[in-house]
């Protein structure tokens, strides 16, 4: 996910840095909760990236639920961090959809539970 380099808006220089997200360790705590692991490794962009503008959702077998997580970060100036959450999942579903919202963005991850 591309984000502008620069401490404000009219400070941009036309430079982009990357931000990777990815999803690790799907697992079912439960017959219906799923818990996984959001990597966001943000780069230093001149500024504090906020997670003020942060959602994840989940979709497993036609039902939608919002992800909960403790500890999320609050304005970063880039670094890895590694934020564990769960969502509520239908009893027997076999693959998850999280959709993740940050700055304006939206990334979709899918696989396998």
């Amino acid at each position: 996910m591309p984000h502008p380099v620069g401490a404000y808006e009219h400070e941009f220089t036309g430079e982009e840095a990357d931000a990777f997200y990815r999803v690790e360790d799907v697992t079912g705590h439960a017959p219906d909760i799923a818990g996984f692991t959001l990597v966001a490794d943000l780069p230093e962009l001149g500024r504090p990236l906020g997670f003020n503008s942060f959602s994840v959702t989940c979709t497993a077998g036609g039902e939608v639920s919002a992800a909960e997580y403790e500890d999320l970060p609050g304005e970063v100036f880039g670094g890895l961090f590694e934020i564990l959450m769960e969502c509520s999942v239908p009893e027997g579903a076999a693959f998850l959809t999280v959709t993740m919202e940050h700055a304006g963005e939206t990334v979709v991850f899918s696989g396998p539970m």
